[in-house]
């Protein structure tokens, strides 16, 4: 969250999603806090696929940002 913070500070977060692996849970809680931090709900919350997972590691979840850079909108 710390590094989502710092991010906000050089640039807007246009949106975000926030994905899981097999922890709807976790990826709820975090969606939530994370709704509160900056204003608005995830595009979207859901599953990766089983190739991703086995990969991350069953239980990970994570948040795709996407934002303009800087103050002067540059994106």
């Amino acid at each position: 969250m710390n590094k989502i913070k710092k991010r906000r500070k050089a640039g807007e977060i246009l949106r975000y999603a926030v994905i899981h692996a097999n922890d709807l849970e976790r990826a709820t809680k975090l969606s939530q806090e994370f709704t509160k931090e900056i204003g608005f709900p995830p595009t979207y919350l859901m599953e990766i696929s089983t190739v991703v997972a086995m990969s991350a590691g069953e239980g990970c979840v994570a948040i795709a940002l996407s934002w303009t850079e800087g103050r002067g909108g540059k994106g």
